[in-house]
Protein backbone atom coordinates (compact mmCIF):
# COMPACT_ATOMS: atom_id res chain seq x y z
CA UNK A 1 0.00 0.00 0.00
CA UNK A 2 1.33 3.40 -0.99
CA UNK A 3 1.78 5.92 1.77
CA UNK A 4 0.21 9.29 0.97
CA UNK A 5 1.74 12.60 1.88
CA UNK A 6 -0.30 15.08 3.85
CA UNK A 7 -0.26 18.42 2.08
CA UNK A 8 -0.73 21.52 4.24
CA UNK A 9 -4.09 23.19 3.56
CA UNK A 10 -2.48 26.58 3.01
CA UNK A 11 -0.28 25.14 0.27
CA UNK A 12 -3.22 23.42 -1.38
CA UNK A 13 -5.16 26.69 -1.28
CA UNK A 14 -2.24 28.54 -2.88
CA UNK A 15 -2.18 25.97 -5.71
CA UNK A 16 -5.90 26.48 -6.26
CA UNK A 17 -5.38 30.25 -6.34
CA UNK A 18 -2.50 29.82 -8.80
CA UNK A 19 -4.72 27.68 -11.05
CA UNK A 20 -7.35 30.44 -11.00
CA UNK A 21 -4.77 33.14 -11.79
CA UNK A 22 -3.42 31.10 -14.70
CA UNK A 23 -6.95 30.46 -16.01
CA UNK A 24 -6.50 26.69 -16.00
CA UNK A 25 -9.65 25.07 -17.43
CA UNK A 26 -11.84 22.97 -15.11
CA UNK A 27 -10.98 19.83 -17.11
CA UNK A 28 -7.25 20.30 -16.40
CA UNK A 29 -7.57 21.50 -12.81
CA UNK A 30 -7.23 18.03 -11.21
CA UNK A 31 -4.14 17.26 -13.30
CA UNK A 32 -2.61 20.62 -12.30
CA UNK A 33 -3.14 19.84 -8.60
CA UNK A 34 -1.70 16.31 -9.03
CA UNK A 35 1.36 17.80 -10.78
CA UNK A 36 1.89 20.25 -7.90
CA UNK A 37 1.44 17.39 -5.41
CA UNK A 38 4.10 15.30 -7.22
CA UNK A 39 6.49 18.26 -7.19
CA UNK A 40 5.85 18.75 -3.48
CA UNK A 41 6.45 15.06 -2.71
CA UNK A 42 9.64 15.06 -4.79
CA UNK A 43 10.90 18.08 -2.89
CA UNK A 44 10.44 16.16 0.36
CA UNK A 45 12.49 13.19 -0.87
CA UNK A 46 16.17 13.41 -0.05
CA UNK A 47 18.07 13.97 -3.27
CA UNK A 48 20.08 11.03 -4.51
CA UNK A 49 23.51 12.55 -4.46
CA UNK A 50 26.37 11.38 -6.56
CA UNK A 51 29.70 11.11 -4.79
CA UNK A 52 31.48 12.46 -7.88
CA UNK A 53 33.51 15.57 -7.12
CA UNK A 54 33.49 16.84 -10.71
CA UNK A 55 30.42 17.53 -12.81
CA UNK A 56 31.88 16.59 -16.20
CA UNK A 57 34.67 14.68 -17.87
CA UNK A 58 36.82 17.78 -18.34
CA UNK A 59 37.33 17.90 -14.55
CA UNK A 60 37.06 21.68 -14.52
CA UNK A 61 33.70 22.14 -12.82
CA UNK A 62 32.67 20.83 -9.42
CA UNK A 63 29.46 18.90 -8.95
CA UNK A 64 27.01 19.87 -6.21
CA UNK A 65 28.64 17.27 -3.97
CA UNK A 66 32.09 18.62 -4.92
CA UNK A 67 30.99 22.13 -3.94
CA UNK A 68 29.85 20.87 -0.53
CA UNK A 69 33.12 19.02 0.06
CA UNK A 70 35.20 22.03 -0.98
CA UNK A 71 33.17 24.41 1.18
CA UNK A 72 33.43 22.09 4.19
CA UNK A 73 37.19 21.91 3.68
CA UNK A 74 37.55 25.69 3.35
CA UNK A 75 35.45 26.32 6.44
CA UNK A 76 37.74 24.06 8.47
CA UNK A 77 40.67 26.39 7.76
CA UNK A 78 40.97 29.02 10.51
CA UNK A 79 39.52 32.35 9.41
CA UNK A 80 42.75 34.34 9.64
CA UNK A 81 44.68 31.77 7.63
CA UNK A 82 41.90 31.55 5.03
CA UNK A 83 41.74 35.34 4.56
CA UNK A 84 45.50 35.71 4.17
CA UNK A 85 45.88 32.73 1.84
CA UNK A 86 43.15 33.99 -0.48
CA UNK A 87 44.73 37.45 -0.46
CA UNK A 88 48.06 35.83 -1.39
CA UNK A 89 46.46 33.80 -4.20
CA UNK A 90 44.83 36.98 -5.54
CA UNK A 91 48.17 38.81 -5.31
CA UNK A 92 49.87 36.09 -7.34
CA UNK A 93 47.07 36.22 -9.93
CA UNK A 94 47.41 40.00 -10.15
CA UNK A 95 51.14 39.70 -10.72
CA UNK A 96 50.50 37.30 -13.63
CA UNK A 97 47.80 39.60 -14.97
CA UNK A 98 50.20 42.55 -14.73
CA UNK A 99 52.62 40.76 -17.06
CA UNK A 100 49.82 40.14 -19.57
CA UNK A 101 48.73 43.78 -19.37
CA UNK A 102 52.28 44.99 -19.97
CA UNK A 103 52.45 42.79 -23.08
CA UNK A 104 49.13 44.23 -24.27
CA UNK A 105 47.23 40.96 -24.00
CA UNK A 106 44.75 42.14 -21.32
CA UNK A 107 42.73 45.28 -20.60
CA UNK A 108 44.53 47.74 -18.31
CA UNK A 109 41.33 49.34 -16.92
CA UNK A 110 40.02 45.99 -15.72
CA UNK A 111 43.40 45.19 -14.18
CA UNK A 112 43.52 48.50 -12.33
CA UNK A 113 39.99 47.98 -11.02
CA UNK A 114 40.92 44.49 -9.74
CA UNK A 115 44.13 45.82 -8.21
CA UNK A 116 42.32 48.66 -6.43
CA UNK A 117 39.62 46.33 -5.15
CA UNK A 118 42.16 43.77 -3.92
CA UNK A 119 44.31 46.33 -2.11
CA UNK A 120 41.33 48.01 -0.43
CA UNK A 121 40.03 44.60 0.68
CA UNK A 122 43.44 43.68 2.06
CA UNK A 123 43.67 46.94 4.04
CA UNK A 124 40.12 46.59 5.41
CA UNK A 125 40.76 42.94 6.40
CA UNK A 126 43.93 43.99 8.18
CA UNK A 127 41.96 46.53 10.20
CA UNK A 128 38.92 44.34 10.81
CA UNK A 129 40.80 41.20 11.83
CA UNK A 130 43.80 43.04 13.32
CA UNK A 131 46.30 41.37 11.03
CA UNK A 132 49.88 42.49 11.42
CA UNK A 133 52.52 42.47 8.69
CA UNK A 134 54.22 39.62 10.57
CA UNK A 135 51.03 37.57 10.52
CA UNK A 136 50.69 38.16 6.79
CA UNK A 137 54.26 37.06 6.16
CA UNK A 138 53.81 33.94 8.29
CA UNK A 139 51.20 32.78 5.75
CA UNK A 140 53.32 33.72 2.75
CA UNK A 141 52.06 37.22 1.91
CA UNK A 142 54.79 39.87 1.92
CA UNK A 143 52.92 43.09 2.69
CA UNK A 144 55.79 45.35 1.67
CA UNK A 145 56.09 43.63 -1.72
CA UNK A 146 52.31 43.81 -2.17
CA UNK A 147 52.24 47.52 -1.33
CA UNK A 148 55.18 48.25 -3.64
CA UNK A 149 53.46 46.30 -6.42
CA UNK A 150 50.23 48.21 -5.86
CA UNK A 151 51.82 51.66 -6.05
CA UNK A 152 54.09 50.71 -8.97
CA UNK A 153 51.18 49.34 -11.01
CA UNK A 154 49.00 52.38 -10.45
Amino acid sequence: MEQSTIIPSGLLKSWEDQALRENIPYTEFAEFIRMKQRQYEESLQPAKESKELFANDAKNKLSEYGNKVALDYLLQIPQTERIIKFARFDFEDLQELSVKVSKGKKDKDNFLWQLEHWYNKLKSDMKEYRLSKETLSSYGLDFKAATNFYFAAR
